[in-house]
């Protein structure tokens, strides 16, 4: 049984001006993957006349036999407000026992849900300026799920309606505009 969450991890930081070839594997002790999607970033580029390419190799994410492969190029953030973290979220089942596993570029990492409940947990490779990686805390499912309906009041011909929804968390969603017309016909 157990409770279904969804498990962000970021892999990425390091020394200003270095990158870090992340390989690893992820899974789960007494817990079941669901689904996992990627959020991974393309290079940092703010005018096409800085220079080319660095030709990154293309991020790799694969599932199987209950485990999370990657392997995925981080660079250092450009600045202190501009991101440059690889992530992955995983959608998984977990229980009291559930344990996340991981091997993230040699170094091993165990944690129990029960402590990302309570909040993120990160880490370096090495040293401070080394590149580093954040568990994010768990939601749980009235955090992350929600159910029911919106009043929109009089919906004239020709407006549109569109949906954003942010969570506590910070994290958003939303719809393509829906159209509102009268006596439409297929």
């Amino acid at each position: 049984e157990g409770v279904e969450t969804i498990l962000y991890i970021e892999l990425g930081w390091g020394a200003r001006g270095k990158s870090h070839d992340w390989t690893g594997e992820i899974w789960l002790e007494n817990g079941e993957i669901l689904a996992v999607e990627p959020r991974f970033r393309g290079a940092e580029i703010v005018s096409p006349l800085e220079g080319q390419d660095p030709g990154h190799a293309v991020p790799r994410l694969e599932v199987g036999d209950g485990r999370v492969t990657l392997a995925v190029r981080a660079e250092a953030n450009p600045n202190n407000v501009t991101s440059a973290t690889q992530g992955l979220a995983i959608r998984m089942r977990a229980g009291d026992t559930t344990v996340v596993e991981a091997e993230l570029s040699g170094k091993r990492v165990s944690i129990p849900v029960n402590r990302l409940f309570e909040g993120a947990v990160s880490g370096n490779l090495g040293p401070i300026d080394s590149p580093a990686y954040r568990f994010h805390g768990l939601p749980l499912p009235h955090q992350w799920q929600w159910q029911g309906e919106v009043g929109l009041g009089p919906v004239t011909d020709g407006e549109n309606v569109y949906v954003r929804l942010r969570q506590a968390n910070g994290q958003m969603a939303w719809t393509s505009p829906i159209f509102c017309r009268r006596n439409f016909e297929k």
